[in-house]
Protein backbone atom coordinates (compact mmCIF):
# COMPACT_ATOMS: atom_id res chain seq x y z
CA UNK A 1 0.00 0.00 0.00
CA UNK A 2 2.64 2.15 0.76
CA UNK A 3 4.54 1.35 -2.39
CA UNK A 4 1.89 2.72 -4.15
CA UNK A 5 1.06 5.48 -2.12
CA UNK A 6 4.46 6.89 -3.45
CA UNK A 7 4.26 5.68 -6.85
CA UNK A 8 1.17 8.44 -6.86
CA UNK A 9 2.73 10.76 -5.10
CA UNK A 10 5.44 10.64 -7.68
CA UNK A 11 3.79 10.45 -10.56
CA UNK A 12 1.56 13.31 -9.55
CA UNK A 13 5.20 15.50 -8.85
CA UNK A 14 6.16 14.48 -12.14
CA UNK A 15 2.87 15.68 -13.67
CA UNK A 16 3.30 19.62 -12.12
CA UNK A 17 6.83 19.56 -13.23
CA UNK A 18 5.67 18.70 -16.90
CA UNK A 19 3.03 21.59 -16.26
CA UNK A 20 5.89 24.07 -15.28
CA UNK A 21 7.91 23.01 -18.12
CA UNK A 22 4.97 23.46 -20.33
CA UNK A 23 4.57 27.11 -19.16
CA UNK A 24 8.22 27.89 -19.07
CA UNK A 25 8.48 26.87 -22.65
CA UNK A 26 5.14 29.16 -23.76
CA UNK A 27 7.13 31.77 -21.89
CA UNK A 28 10.29 31.09 -23.80
CA UNK A 29 8.48 31.02 -27.11
CA UNK A 30 6.16 34.03 -26.40
CA UNK A 31 9.46 36.30 -26.12
CA UNK A 32 11.20 34.89 -29.50
CA UNK A 33 10.86 38.21 -31.31
CA UNK A 34 13.65 40.47 -32.26
CA UNK A 35 15.70 41.41 -29.98
CA UNK A 36 15.16 45.23 -30.69
CA UNK A 37 11.56 44.43 -29.92
CA UNK A 38 11.64 43.39 -26.94
CA UNK A 39 12.14 45.74 -23.24
CA UNK A 40 14.26 44.86 -21.55
CA UNK A 41 12.45 42.84 -18.57
CA UNK A 42 10.78 40.67 -21.14
CA UNK A 43 14.15 39.80 -22.51
CA UNK A 44 15.28 38.42 -19.92
CA UNK A 45 12.26 36.83 -18.88
CA UNK A 46 13.16 35.12 -22.34
CA UNK A 47 16.45 34.23 -20.92
CA UNK A 48 15.52 32.74 -17.62
CA UNK A 49 12.55 30.73 -19.15
CA UNK A 50 15.37 29.17 -21.33
CA UNK A 51 17.46 29.05 -18.01
CA UNK A 52 15.21 27.01 -16.47
CA UNK A 53 13.67 24.84 -19.55
CA UNK A 54 17.60 23.64 -19.75
CA UNK A 55 17.82 22.65 -16.22
CA UNK A 56 14.44 20.45 -16.18
CA UNK A 57 15.71 18.84 -19.53
CA UNK A 58 18.66 18.07 -17.96
CA UNK A 59 17.51 16.85 -14.71
CA UNK A 60 14.81 14.86 -16.37
CA UNK A 61 17.69 12.84 -18.26
CA UNK A 62 19.35 12.63 -15.22
CA UNK A 63 16.63 10.89 -13.21
CA UNK A 64 15.39 8.33 -15.95
CA UNK A 65 19.35 7.23 -16.65
CA UNK A 66 19.36 6.80 -12.87
CA UNK A 67 16.05 6.49 -11.58
CA UNK A 68 14.19 4.69 -14.01
CA UNK A 69 13.74 1.06 -13.98
CA UNK A 70 13.36 0.89 -17.50
CA UNK A 71 15.20 3.74 -19.20
CA UNK A 72 14.84 2.73 -22.79
CA UNK A 73 11.46 3.15 -22.77
CA UNK A 74 12.10 6.49 -22.68
CA UNK A 75 13.26 7.04 -25.85
CA UNK A 76 12.40 3.64 -28.14
CA UNK A 77 10.02 2.37 -29.46
CA UNK A 78 6.44 2.40 -26.96
CA UNK A 79 5.35 -1.11 -26.56
CA UNK A 80 2.22 -2.54 -25.40
CA UNK A 81 1.40 -5.62 -23.11
CA UNK A 82 -0.98 -7.67 -22.57
CA UNK A 83 -4.78 -6.75 -21.08
CA UNK A 84 -3.98 -9.65 -18.10
CA UNK A 85 -0.49 -8.32 -17.20
CA UNK A 86 -2.46 -4.55 -16.76
CA UNK A 87 -5.20 -5.90 -14.92
CA UNK A 88 -4.39 -8.99 -13.63
CA UNK A 89 -1.29 -8.06 -11.77
CA UNK A 90 -2.03 -5.74 -9.14
CA UNK A 91 0.26 -2.69 -8.43
CA UNK A 92 2.84 -3.88 -10.94
CA UNK A 93 0.21 -3.84 -13.61
CA UNK A 94 -1.25 -0.24 -12.62
CA UNK A 95 2.06 1.12 -12.79
CA UNK A 96 3.18 -0.83 -15.82
CA UNK A 97 -0.82 0.51 -17.51
CA UNK A 98 0.55 3.95 -16.61
CA UNK A 99 3.55 4.31 -17.94
CA UNK A 100 2.97 2.36 -21.22
CA UNK A 101 0.06 4.30 -22.10
CA UNK A 102 1.89 7.45 -21.06
CA UNK A 103 5.07 6.57 -23.43
CA UNK A 104 2.77 5.29 -26.15
CA UNK A 105 0.38 8.49 -26.51
CA UNK A 106 3.66 10.42 -26.59
CA UNK A 107 5.39 8.77 -28.75
CA UNK A 108 2.12 9.22 -31.24
CA UNK A 109 2.26 13.33 -30.50
CA UNK A 110 5.63 13.07 -31.71
CA UNK A 111 4.84 11.19 -35.20
CA UNK A 112 2.18 13.73 -35.24
CA UNK A 113 4.37 16.36 -34.90
CA UNK A 114 2.81 17.59 -31.67
CA UNK A 115 6.01 17.40 -29.67
CA UNK A 116 4.83 19.99 -27.18
CA UNK A 117 1.44 18.47 -26.29
CA UNK A 118 0.88 18.00 -22.49
CA UNK A 119 0.10 14.91 -21.40
CA UNK A 120 -1.08 13.75 -17.92
CA UNK A 121 0.35 10.46 -17.04
CA UNK A 122 -1.70 9.99 -13.50
CA UNK A 123 -4.70 9.92 -15.76
CA UNK A 124 -4.06 7.23 -16.48
CA UNK A 125 -4.06 6.14 -13.10
CA UNK A 126 -7.65 7.34 -13.34
CA UNK A 127 -8.70 5.52 -16.44
CA UNK A 128 -6.99 1.68 -15.10
CA UNK A 129 -9.16 2.34 -11.63
CA UNK A 130 -12.47 2.97 -13.68
CA UNK A 131 -12.19 0.37 -16.00
CA UNK A 132 -11.11 -2.23 -12.89
CA UNK A 133 -14.67 -0.47 -10.97
CA UNK A 134 -16.82 -0.74 -14.22
CA UNK A 135 -15.36 -4.08 -16.46
CA UNK A 136 -13.27 -6.17 -13.48
CA UNK A 137 -14.60 -9.32 -15.31
CA UNK A 138 -14.73 -8.41 -18.44
CA UNK A 139 -11.19 -7.48 -18.81
CA UNK A 140 -10.32 -10.47 -17.36
CA UNK A 141 -12.37 -12.68 -19.98
CA UNK A 142 -10.09 -14.00 -22.32
CA UNK A 143 -13.08 -14.60 -24.94
CA UNK A 144 -14.18 -10.42 -24.85
CA UNK A 145 -10.93 -9.10 -25.66
CA UNK A 146 -12.09 -7.07 -28.47
CA UNK A 147 -15.11 -6.03 -25.88
CA UNK A 148 -12.68 -4.63 -23.16
CA UNK A 149 -10.50 -3.06 -25.58
CA UNK A 150 -13.72 -1.04 -26.24
CA UNK A 151 -14.50 -0.04 -22.61
CA UNK A 152 -10.81 1.05 -22.91
CA UNK A 153 -10.90 2.97 -25.94
CA UNK A 154 -13.86 5.12 -24.57
CA UNK A 155 -12.93 5.75 -20.59
CA UNK A 156 -9.35 6.36 -22.12
CA UNK A 157 -11.17 9.30 -24.40
CA UNK A 158 -13.11 10.25 -21.67
CA UNK A 159 -10.62 11.51 -19.86
CA UNK A 160 -8.70 12.85 -22.19
CA UNK A 161 -5.05 12.45 -21.26
CA UNK A 162 -3.88 15.41 -23.60
CA UNK A 163 -4.21 18.37 -21.23
CA UNK A 164 -3.29 20.87 -23.21
CA UNK A 165 -2.53 21.50 -26.74
CA UNK A 166 1.00 21.89 -28.77
CA UNK A 167 2.58 25.62 -28.14
CA UNK A 168 3.44 26.06 -32.09
CA UNK A 169 0.74 28.94 -33.45
CA UNK A 170 0.54 26.54 -36.31
CA UNK A 171 -1.10 23.66 -34.35
CA UNK A 172 -3.76 22.71 -36.04
CA UNK A 173 -6.61 21.39 -33.81
CA UNK A 174 -7.81 18.84 -36.35
CA UNK A 175 -4.17 17.03 -36.16
CA UNK A 176 -4.32 16.91 -32.09
CA UNK A 177 -7.72 15.63 -32.31
CA UNK A 178 -6.81 13.36 -34.78
CA UNK A 179 -3.23 12.09 -33.08
CA UNK A 180 -5.50 11.45 -29.40
CA UNK A 181 -8.22 9.61 -31.53
CA UNK A 182 -5.81 7.10 -32.99
CA UNK A 183 -3.22 7.22 -30.96
CA UNK A 184 -5.59 5.97 -27.87
CA UNK A 185 -7.13 3.27 -31.17
CA UNK A 186 -3.14 2.06 -31.48
CA UNK A 187 -2.53 1.44 -27.78
CA UNK A 188 -5.67 -0.37 -27.56
CA UNK A 189 -5.32 -2.62 -30.81
CA UNK A 190 -1.53 -3.22 -29.79
CA UNK A 191 -2.84 -4.35 -26.43
CA UNK A 192 -5.53 -6.91 -28.00
CA UNK A 193 -2.39 -8.24 -30.15
CA UNK A 194 -0.09 -8.95 -27.19
CA UNK A 195 -3.46 -10.68 -25.37
CA UNK A 196 -4.78 -12.63 -28.28
CA UNK A 197 -1.46 -13.39 -30.38
CA UNK A 198 1.20 -12.68 -28.39
CA UNK A 199 3.78 -15.51 -29.98
CA UNK A 200 2.65 -14.05 -33.64
CA UNK A 201 4.87 -10.62 -32.12
CA UNK A 202 7.71 -12.34 -31.16
CA UNK A 203 10.36 -11.29 -34.09
CA UNK A 204 7.75 -8.08 -35.46
CA UNK A 205 6.67 -5.00 -34.60
CA UNK A 206 3.16 -4.48 -35.60
CA UNK A 207 2.86 -0.51 -34.69
CA UNK A 208 3.24 0.63 -38.73
CA UNK A 209 0.66 -1.85 -39.52
CA UNK A 210 -1.45 -0.68 -36.02
CA UNK A 211 -1.00 2.82 -37.34
CA UNK A 212 -1.88 2.45 -40.65
CA UNK A 213 -4.82 0.60 -40.74
CA UNK A 214 -6.28 3.00 -37.67
CA UNK A 215 -5.70 6.19 -39.74
CA UNK A 216 -7.27 4.40 -42.84
CA UNK A 217 -10.40 4.12 -40.34
CA UNK A 218 -10.28 7.70 -38.42
CA UNK A 219 -14.08 8.88 -39.44
CA UNK A 220 -15.11 5.14 -38.15
CA UNK A 221 -13.17 6.01 -35.11
CA UNK A 222 -14.67 9.71 -34.69
CA UNK A 223 -18.12 8.41 -35.36
CA UNK A 224 -18.08 5.35 -32.97
CA UNK A 225 -16.00 7.75 -29.79
CA UNK A 226 -18.84 10.47 -30.69
CA UNK A 227 -21.80 8.25 -30.28
CA UNK A 228 -20.06 6.13 -27.58
CA UNK A 229 -21.01 3.00 -29.45
CA UNK A 230 -18.88 0.40 -27.80
CA UNK A 231 -20.51 -2.02 -30.12
CA UNK A 232 -19.21 -0.59 -33.70
CA UNK A 233 -15.53 -0.84 -31.79
CA UNK A 234 -16.09 -4.03 -30.37
CA UNK A 235 -16.32 -4.77 -33.92
CA UNK A 236 -13.56 -2.88 -35.21
CA UNK A 237 -11.41 -4.38 -32.61
CA UNK A 238 -12.09 -8.29 -33.54
CA UNK A 239 -11.37 -7.50 -36.91
CA UNK A 240 -8.27 -5.76 -36.90
CA UNK A 241 -6.77 -8.01 -34.11
CA UNK A 242 -8.31 -11.40 -36.44
CA UNK A 243 -6.14 -9.55 -39.68
CA UNK A 244 -3.00 -8.19 -37.68
CA UNK A 245 -0.18 -8.04 -37.57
Amino acid sequence: MLRTLSDEIAVNLKDRLRDVRYVIRRARQSSRAPETSLPAPEALLGHAAGVMDTALTAAEAISISIISSEPAKHHGAPQMRSLSFYFGTGAEGVRGFRSDMYYFLKGTMRRYGLENALIHEAAFSVIHGRLLRKHAELLRDPLKVAQALAALYLEALAESPVRLTSLEVSCDPENLRKAEVVGLAAACLACGLATVKPADLADIDPLESVFMVLEARYERLVDAAETHDAKKLETLFATLIAHLP
